[in-house]
């Protein structure tokens, strides 16, 4: 069976420091579908960006569909639990910010934002409604993601076939603009989306 932990290893020497258990993880807890073996090399994009280690603390998701939690950087032990963060897919942290996409899987058109505050666990606003962009063409493009990236007034995010600006602040849309064409009806042996090979950076 599957035993899934989140590992913390001394930085110089590589020493194990602390464990923590993650349950809800795998490839059976994202798709129902087994195909021909090759279902554990398949993954949401997004789980890769859902761990954050800033001052002294480590942001991440205990689980698949689970709430984002702080764990103290030097024992593993849980500091805070976020609550209405569950389905988090994405976890950036900022000036003592948490910006987070969750999934919203039953609500098409399937992405909100939120900014949390990372000491007292407020939600400071919430913006819904969103798609995000996939490249996968099985049953992972369900799973799409917003390749939120923060600047210095505010979130930029990918949607559809638009780039979009939140401010920082409030949540409010402050632009957006489609994205630049690429070449269309591009395939190959793998059903992607290859328009959807991107990713988005501020600077």
């Amino acid at each position: 069976a599957d035993q899934w932990v989140l590992a913390c290893r001394d930085a110089f020497n590589g020493l194990d420091l602390w464990k923590r258990p993650i349950a809800n993880w795998g490839w059976s807890k994202w798709s129902a579908v087994e195909v021909g073996g090759t279902m554990r090399f398949r993954a949401p994009d997004q789980i890769f960006r859902r761990l954050v280690a800033a001052d002294g603390a480590v942001y991440v998701t205990l689980g698949f569909n689970e709430p984002v939690v702080s764990l103290d950087g030097k024992t593993g032990k849980t500091i805070k639990e976020y609550d209405g963060t569950d389905n988090t897919a994405t976890i950036k942290f900022k000036d003592g910010i948490l910006y987070l996409t969750k999934n919203v899987l039953d609500e098409p058109p399937g992405k909100t934002i939120m900014a949390v505050d990372a000491k007292t666990g407020k939600i400071l606003w919430k913006r819904k409604g969103l798609r995000g962009i996939t490249h996968q063409g099985t049953e992972m493009k369900r799973f799409t993601d917003a390749h939120l990236t923060i600047g210095e007034k505010h979130v930029f995010f990918l949607d559809g076939d638009d780039i979009g600006a939140l401010d920082i602040k409030t949540g409010q849309e402050a632009w957006r603009t489609p994205r630049p064409e690429m070449k269309k009806g591009v395939f190959g042996h793998y059903n992607f989306n290859f328009m959807n090979f991107c990713t988005l950076v501020y600077h």
